[in-house]
């Protein structure tokens, strides 16, 4: 049996590489929905800061930083 597995991706623009520093933009991916939602009307991040979004369950990659 193939099971249909779908994630969302949370990207979250940090102050600085600092996981503690402030979210300062975002972005949210749902492969769970055929729906997007729209984050551009939001006007608070989902998490103050990575690590907020750590303790709920998400995952982190870090990027490194483009000058």
């Amino acid at each position: 049996m193939t099971e249909n597995l779908r994630q969302k991706l949370l990207v979250l623009y940090a102050h600085s590489p600092d996981l503690n520093s402030k979210v300062v933009a975002w972005s949210l991916f749902d492969g769970t929905t055929e729906k997007q939602p729209s984050t551009a009307s939001e006007k608070s991040p989902p998490y103050e800061s990575v690590v907020a979004a750590m303790r709920e369950g998400w995952r982190v990659i870090q990027f490194p930083q483009q000058f």
